[in-house]
């Protein structure tokens, strides 16, 4: 395929990629939050966790839609339901895999001046029997039709998470208002954290919860939870605004402690900033980052048409996976795919944007290019050695 590919004009290769973009595979690094269309003629719909419903309403007052999922015990479960209309006042229902109603909440389309409003609720629990878990979504009055969100999590996610890295920080989204993101970092023992959480859309609410590497609420000598805050993006005069806030933690053992964001009512998207700092004593090192240079896919040590071909071939003809991805990932959205191939000879030919930090100089690039990524992704960096040296 090199062969082919080499032999095209960088500007004609640029055009082909373009005009397949959209059937392209991709090597994805993000936690699954997939979007799960209802379907009345074949329920109970199934749910994995990170699902949210999409399309879904009680067409009729009377009607009630049904889910499932699977569940194993110990499963700390979150599930959030938003109605997405004025005056409809959504009831879940919750069984076990015996049938019994385990849980149960609803919430009023109707606020304390009679007027219809949307509203939401969440209810949680930890899982005490394997199997299929059932969900029943209704007015809870049968007497109202509306739109609304249902999403299903697991607080501790079976895959792996994006990982914090300590004096970094990171960008993200809620999205939608239902849902919710998980970071992984490691604490030692007899260390304090500070974990930052800033806003970035007005009107949104971000929640910070962190819990310690058993799945716990970190709370202080009083046993008053001091891991859950959040903030509001709407200030005393009614207005929307951006927030911050922050959470001091003193780690009384050491092992994988996870953060998970929201927001607090869970019926507004927005944008975020994630930061965690060491302030006191020997916080667990960095090791998993890997000093690399953003767009050099084939490590290389140059920037150019040979990045595109080596992405190209892994993708689509079982080429050598790249030894550093995140090196390949050369717009920094977390996946690998045939956007990094088109952003990279959009730069490198026609005057683009450069790739996101860490940023090279140049197609030929130095040493001193070399930096870390802070964007908590999937993707890794097992080697890269135009930048092994700096790193030592």
């Amino acid at each position: 395929m090199s062969q082919v590919i080499s032999s095209l004009p960088a500007l004609a290769l640029y055009s082909a990629l373009v005009s397949s973009l959209y059937c392209a595979p991709s090597v994805t690094a993000q936690q699954p939050e997939s979007p799960i269309a209802c379907d009345e003629g074949n329920e109970p719909v199934e749910l994995s966790y990170g699902d949210h419903t999409v399309d879904c309403e009680i067409g009729d007052a009377v009607d009630l839609d049904r889910f499932s999922f699977q569940g194993a015990v110990g499963d700390n479960v979150r599930i959030v339901v938003l109605s997405r209309t004025n005056g409809f006042d959504p009831l879940l229902e919750v069984r076990g895999p015996l049938g019994d109603v385990i849980a149960q909440n609803s919430c009023s389309g109707t606020n304390r001046f009679g007027n219809a409003i949307r509203c939401s609720f969440s209810v949680e629990w930890v899982l005490e029997a394997e199997g299929p878990y059932s969900l029943t979504l209704s007015d809870s009055a049968f007497d109202e039709r509306g739109d609304y969100i249902l999403n299903v999590e697991r607080l501790r996610p079976l895959d792996p998470s994006p990982r914090l890295a300590y004096d970094c920080s990171t960008n993200d989204e809620i999205n939608p208002p239902t849902d919710s993101d998980f970071f992984f970092f490691e604490g030692a023992e007899n260390t304090d954290v500070r974990v930052i959480l800033r806003s970035r859309t007005n009107g949104f609410d971000p929640l910070l919860e962190v819990r310690d590497p058993q799945g716990r609420f970190i709370s202080d000598a009083e046993d008053a939870v001091i891991s859950r805050n959040s903030c509001s993006g709407t200030n005393r005069f009614g207005n929307p605004i951006m927030c911050t806030l922050t959470i001091d933690l003193p780690l009384t053992e050491s092992g994988t402690y996870f953060a998970v964001i929201s927001d607090s009512a869970f019926d507004e998207p927005g944008g975020y900033s994630l930061s965690l700092q060491c302030v006191f004593g020997d916080c667990p090192p960095n090791t998993f980052l890997k000093e690399f240079v953003r767009g050099d896919s084939n490590a290389d040590n140059s920037i150019d048409l040979t990045d595109a071909i080596f992405l190209l071939e892994f993708l689509f003809q079982g080429g050598d996976a790249p030894s550093c991805e995140d090196a390949t990932d050369a717009n920094d959205d977390g996946k690998l795919d045939l956007a990094d191939a088109i952003y990279t000879l959009e730069w490198a030919f026609s005057g683009g944007d450069a790739p996101p930090s860490p940023t090279p100089s140049g197609t030929s690039y130095s040493q001193g290019d070399c930096g870390i990524d802070c964007s908590p992704d999937l993707l890794g960096c097992e080697a890269f050695t135009r930048c092994q040296a700096s790193s030592e």
